[in-house]
């Protein structure tokens, strides 16, 4: 090795150290409590709250963003306003066009404006206050904000499609018909409440389904993401997954129930379902169901273990490499 290299290595290697001790020396001193930084030393920002009312009627709200959190708030007005709280560069378009609500960024707005490390007593979002009233297609787009949409009993959209990217998306009520949600790398929460159809899909977040009643179909689709599934019942269930783990527990499927994963387990703990069909390559599979079932397993290399005699609705499980474990709930 020449001389010259041999040292820009050692060079390389001496300031890395460095900069490893000093950091080392940063977070002791601050006994590792990164809450303690004083960001704002670094950049100041201001946030503005500009309110915007709605003087006309909507059926339709669409939504446009790109790092705001969105929320969802009930008024006691008979009219709607949407209230923005971002940084005064930060410019917002809220108006009516053929019946629908529409909010999005000024074509003037720059995108880069959003970067940085923002304290403040409240994360700078968009608040879309509405009245007592059922309305149709909530449609919203957006990259790396949050979506809240909590349980309201007051208002209620007929269908919801959400498109995002980084950020976690809370769906928790006010849509009655139709839910489809689409993230790469967010969390996706869905539950406590009543929806007919909803469609999940995501790269590498998580998805929950929690204490959702009477729905007809649902379909869940992840690469590496984890499901976890509890106290949900459908008419059918549709769970697809690469390298994710798929649990449910305290589920009820009226006619069909299909799961198929590649590595991931698949774990099923008090459910029951007309019929199933459940699926991995190499992950295992285990399997708690509330009535007899016909089981029909087949494995590879793994070992199979369910209950001798069993009758019922069929239960069909295939392995390549992963286990079986199949039984009936005492």
């Amino acid at each position: 090795m020449k001389k010259s290299v041999k040292t820009a290595l050692i060079v390389s290697v001496t300031l890395i150290l460095s900069g490893l001790v000093i950091l080392f020396a940063v977070l002791w001193s601050l006994s590792f409590d990164l809450s303690k930084l004083d960001y704002t030393a670094y950049n100041n920002v201001e946030y503005k709250v500009s309110v915007y009312d709605v003087d006309y009627d909507f059926t339709d709200v669409y939504i446009d963003e790109t790092s705001l959190d969105i929320n969802f708030e009930l008024t006691s007005e008979e009219k709607a306003y949407v209230r923005v709280m971002a940084q005064d560069n930060l410019k917002h378009q809220v108006y009516v066009e053929n019946e629908k609500l529409i909010i999005k960024r000024a074509d003037n707005t720059s995108i880069n404006s959003v970067w940085g490390i923002n304290i403040a007593t409240q994360a700078p979002c968009i608040t879309v206050y509405l009245p007592k009233k059922n309305f149709g297609t909530l449609t919203i787009k957006t990259t790396s904000g949050d979506i809240f949409i909590y349980e309201n009993k007051n208002f209620s959209f007929e269908n919801c499609e959400i498109s995002a990217n980084s950020g976690d998306i809370d769906v928790l009520g006010c849509v009655t018909d139709s839910l489809t949600v689409s993230n790469t790398s967010g969390k996706i929460d869905v539950g406590f409440c009543s929806i007919k159809n909803v469609t999940l899909s995501t790269n590498s977040g998580d998805i929950y389904l929690q204490k959702l009643s009477d729905s007809e179909d649902i379909s869940v689709k992840t690469t590496s993401g984890d499901t976890y599934i509890s106290l949900v019942t459908c008419d059918n269930l549709y769970v697809e997954s690469n390298s994710g783990d798929q649990d449910s527990i305290n589920t009820e499927v009226t006619n069909l129930t299909e799961m198929h994963s590649t590595s991931g387990d698949i774990t099923l703990e008090a459910f029951d379902s007309g019929e199933l069909n459940l699926w991995s390559v190499s992950g295992s599979i285990y399997g708690e169901f509330l009535t007899s079932k016909n089981f029909i397993t087949d494995s590879a290399s793994g070992d199979i273990i369910e209950p001798i005699g069993s009758t019922g609705s069929n239960c069909l499980v295939r392995t390549g490499s992963g286990d079986i474990t199949l039984k009936l709930s005492e």
